[in-house]
């Protein structure tokens, strides 16, 4: 079944800017025995999560590929998440999303994968993964992103 899992161990977060890849967000560096779950629409819009195979925690997420995006000069208002610590999520390997839209802003970027509003929000450091009512993963916003890490994601969008 297909969910998201909140754990309440907290975990950071950091971007690590890394050519050809739009953004990369590293939430444990530890390397083990990982699987990847893909999030997919169409053959041009990819986000990989690498998550450890036996529980499901994220350690890693990337934007691979995206040719659905909009630059903002102007900052995103974000919302404080009261549920801080890290996820879990059961997922195939491949997953084809309803939409797929990135929003670069001046202070965050905002990732929609479903047109379904979020009824609740899990913060892992710096990232938000907004959840549906039925537990299926609808957004990703990554907060406090420094004027570099916003240069980088837009180089590498429009390389």
């Amino acid at each position: 079944m297909n969910n998201i899992t909140f754990i309440e161990k907290t975990m950071l977060s950091h971007i690590e800017c890394e050519e050809y890849f739009p953004l990369r967000v590293v939430f444990d560096s530890v390397i083990g025995n990982n699987r990847f779950v893909g999030f997919y629409h169409g053959t041009e819009n990819l986000l990989e999560f690498a998550v450890d195979r036996e529980s499901g925690i994220v350690k890693k997420m990337q934007i691979v590929n995206c040719k659905n995006y909009e630059i903002f000069d102007r900052e995103y208002s974000i919302l404080t998440v009261e549920k801080n610590g890290s996820i879990a999520i059961s997922y195939p390997q491949h997953n084809d999303c309803e939409i797929f839209e990135l929003q670069v802003y001046t202070n965050c970027v905002l990732l929609k994968l479903s047109s379904k509003s979020v009824s609740n929000c899990y913060a892992v450091g710096q990232v938000e993964f907004g959840i549906d009512c039925y537990g299926q993963l609808a957004t990703i916003l990554i907060a406090d992103c420094d004027e570099q890490t916003i240069s980088h994601i837009i180089y590498e969008l429009k390389s």
